[in-house]
């Protein structure tokens, strides 16, 4: 287990004035909105520590005492009887989405084998590690992926996914081109660029690759292949183990 440095679990952000004696959600949205006025609390909770409160704002968790004099930033809650994550585990849940309310047909399918791990990925034409995930997929079966082709790294980006998608079978274009560097032909078409832009913002996809897995959980980043088997894979018998039930 990784261990962390007791400064970066307990950076206090500051003691603020006029603390009150009881414990609860206005105190600690009190001192939030004189800390960081325009900061926007989703949700505040109680932990399994006593008197240390959950703080998530957008995707990001950090933690409060339950008068709101201390904010804990950066810091990261273990378990050590269970030995996980607590922070890390909250923050892949926060980030997790409806996977069935994605809009697939604005994306490219790709499957190969017999299609039954399912996941989708958001990403550039022109991302290096983009690319890296789809040779890397080569050596993996049996699986369907949703690429949402999203241009994030300045003009050329768009150009290429309006031809990707333009391409008369599409999924081939994407391969060839992700895999192989083999340009789209220049056609022209209708695209859902510009839709898929605002699908990524909406979601909070801030870079690519982003991956979706089937059950909604968020991988953002590359995953070399061994990674990406053991994710599907554990999705998978996820799936299987609630059809038993």
């Amino acid at each position: 287990m990784k261990k962390i440095g007791i400064a970066g679990m307990l950076l206090a952000a500051g003691v603020l004035l006029g603390g009150q004696a009881s414990a609860g959600e206005a105190e600690i949205r009190g001192s939030m909105a004189k800390l960081y006025p325009t900061a926007k609390i989703r949700e505040i909770n109680p932990t399994r520590v006593p008197g240390i409160f959950e703080v998530v704002v957008d995707q990001e968790v950090f933690y409060s005492d339950a008068e709101g004099k201390f904010f804990f930033l950066q810091a990261q809650m273990i378990d050590v009887e269970k030995g996980n994550n607590v922070t890390e585990d909250r923050k892949q849940r926060l980030s997790a989405i409806k996977f069935e309310d994605l809009p697939l047909t604005l994306a490219t399918k790709i499957v190969k084998g017999n299609g039954s791990r399912v996941f989708a990925s958001f990403e550039d034409a022109n991302c290096g590690y983009c690319k890296r995930l789809h040779a890397g997929m080569s050596k993996l079966t049996d699986y369907t992926q949703y690429v949402f082709m999203v241009p994030m790294l300045g003009p050329d980006s768009k150009v290429k996914a309006d031809a990707l998608w333009c391409a008369k079978d599409k999924a081939k274009a994407l391969s060839e081109w992700m895999t192989n560097n083999v340009p789209p032909a220049d056609e022209k078409c209708k695209t859902p660029t510009q839709e898929v832009a605002d699908l990524a913002r909406k979601l909070g996809v801030s870079g690519t690759p982003t991956m979706f897995l089937a059950d909604g959980s968020r991988l953002p980043g590359y995953l070399p292949p061994e990674r990406m088997e053991q994710a599907l894979a554990k999705v998978a018998a996820a799936k299987v183990g609630e059809k038993r039930q």
